[in-house]
């Protein structure tokens, strides 16, 4: 039964990030926010929810283990997503492909 229960909130977060993804180009495209600052403020923003919600809450109850481990563990993940394409894409680098119009958001990461 909990198998079932973790298919089915898996799919139904596939099927949110995919209506995310679509919402943030319709709002790129019909305000004066580039595609870039959609991107980098409101998409970014809004997957990185979970994330703050849980060190905020960690914060409250002073628990700061809770809050760094949060912070490392989804940042580990993150890499380990990255490898994992890296690896799938072996012949092709990944960071080769990416655009150079990404460089300004990952300088905004940076900062």
């Amino acid at each position: 039964m909990v198998f079932v229960i973790f298919i089915l909130a898996a799919a139904l977060t596939v099927f949110a990030s995919i209506k995310l993804s679509q919402y943030a180009d319709v709002i790129s495209s019909k305000t004066a926010m580039g595609g870039m600052m959609v991107g980098t403020l409101l998409l970014a923003g809004a997957t990185s929810l979970p994330e703050v919600s849980t060190s905020f809450s960690a914060a409250a109850i002073g628990n700061a283990d809770i809050a760094v481990g949060n912070m490392i563990g989804s940042n580990l993940f993150n890499l380990f997503i990255l490898a994992g394409f890296d690896f799938l894409l072996r012949r092709r680098q990944i960071l080769n492909r990416a655009s150079r119009n990404n460089i300004y958001t990952a300088l905004l990461g940076v900062f």
